[in-house]
């Protein structure tokens, strides 16, 4: 009698830890971060990036499914193009800050590592992100969203402004790749009032943006398919041999033009030499 007492405490507790995950899911899904070594060396410069995949959102914000596949693909692409990768799946803010400080450390490492104090004899550095985004209507400025988020009043989001301007400081070009939802939400105050004076997307020297959808319009996944429109696109053209980057997201633009009207990806190119994923193989007499 005693034994079976034990048994129906310990399923009302199962029961109540069930009900309790179910209605307030963990806030950290984030997988440790951490470098892979690329798959093939190419000239020039070092080349490190980091790639991030946010999908277990909950609340207000609905979970993308697609992020963390498009993150996967993306890794193994960069790698094969040369580049050193840190992915980081479903963070947090405070995941992302970690992240963040991580990449820039290797950047600084791999600067260093040329035996140049020069801006040209830097990294390459390239930022990916998929996962929700927001957008300021009344500043323009743009931010990453982590998976802790629950509302569509954003409160902790990263500043996409200020990120470019601290890669482009430790590179001698940097690229940002951001494949979101560009979606008009509420931010928070205090995050607004610290953003001021931040320079607008594009206008930092030696940087590259790449935006996958137009402002206000959401990045698009048809049923069936395992990546976003933008992101598959991108797949199919960073490993094409001989594509400069101003050609290459031209061609990304066409194609997402095609496959979704809406979408219209926006990019802001302003690097002062020419950049390729894959560069052309030109075989010796």
């Amino acid at each position: 009698m005693v034994a079976s007492t034990k048994i129906t405490h310990l399923s009302w507790l199962y029961y109540i830890a069930a009900v309790l995950i179910a209605a307030f899911p963990p806030l950290c899904y984030a997988q440790s971060a951490h470098i892979q070594e690329p798959l093939k060396l190419v000239s020039g410069p070092p080349r490190v990036a980091l790639v991030i995949g946010n999908a277990t959102y909950s609340g207000e914000l609905e979970e993308l499914k697609h992020a963390v596949a498009d993150a996967d693909a993306i890794s193994i692409k960069l790698r094969k193009a040369g580049f050193a990768v840190i992915k980081a799946l479903n963070t947090t803010k405070d995941s992302l800050d970690s992240t963040f400080q991580l990449f820039k450390n290797t950047l600084q490492s791999r600067s260093q590592a040329t035996n140049s104090n020069s801006k040209m004899g830097r990294p390459v550095g390239l930022l990916y992100y998929s996962g929700h985004g927001a957008l300021s209507e009344e500043k323009g400025y743009e931010f990453i969203v982590g998976v802790d988020e629950r509302s569509k009043k954003i409160r902790r989001p990263i500043l996409l402004n200020q990120l470019a301007l601290d890669i482009s400081n430790n590179t001698s070009a940097a690229i940002l790749i951001f494949d979101a939802c560009r979606s008009y939400l509420q931010i928070d105050e205090a995050t607004m009032d610290s953003a001021k004076g931040e320079k607008r997307l594009g206008s930092t020297p030696e940087t590259v943006i790449a935006l996958g959808s137009a402002a206000g319009v959401k990045s698009t996944i048809y049923a069936g398919q395992d990546h976003s429109v933008f992101t598959k696109r991108l797949l199919e053209y960073i490993p094409a041999p001989g594509l400069e980057i101003r050609i290459l997201l031209g061609r990304v633009g066409g194609r997402v033009g095609i496959d979704n009207t809406r979408q219209e990806p926006e990019a802001v190119v302003n690097i002062s030499r020419e950049f390729y994923f894959t560069p052309l193989q030109i075989n010796a007499p």
